[in-house]
Order: C-alpha cells, then sequence, then structure tokens
C-alpha cells in the first residue's frame, strides 16, 4: 500500500508465504507433495514500513524498516 501526501510518500509491504507454497514455486522439486506427518512448519512472514520526501524534483530522502521471518521446517525426534 503506498499513499502520497503532496511531496511525501508512505508505505507499507505485507507478505505471507506457507512453506508447501515456497517448496512448490522452486524449481527441481516434485509438485503437489505435502510435508510428512509429523514435521512441524512455520511460515515465513515479511512486514515493512516506509516513508521519504521529496525537495524540488532533485533530491528525495527516506527510510524503510522492515523485519522478516523465515520458514522452517523442524523434523520429530527420533525415538531410540
Amino acid at each position: 500500500m503506498r499513499v502520497k501526501i503532496d511531496r511525501i510518500r508512505l508505505r507499507a509491504d505485507v507478505s505471507y508465504r506457507d512453506l508447501a507454497f515456497i517448496l512448490h514455486s522452486q524449481s527441481g522439486l516434485p509438485a503437489y507433495e505435502q510435508i510428512p506427518m509429523g514435521f512441524t512448519a512455520s511460515a515465513n512472514t515479511f512486514a515493512a514500513v516506509g516513508a521519504d520526501h521529496n525537495w524540488g524534483d532533485w533530491l528525495t530522502l527516506g527510510v524503510i524498516f522492515g523485519v522478516e521471518k523465515p520458514a522452517t521446517l523442524t523434523a520429530p525426534l527420533a525415538s531410540r
């Protein structure tokens, strides 16, 4: 989402991708494979907010702050 007010721009970006979606979109991996039972999967999440300002059509300065949590796959503990 982006909003422009005079010469100030505000932005926000948010994304969520499930691990199965990430694995499916990678080339070389089998399509429509499910994560095995017993494994724990977490999704990839990302969020960023930012703002910038333009002075006289010759200089634009801004800042963006973001955080990302990568997708993970945890295997079950093997019993002995």
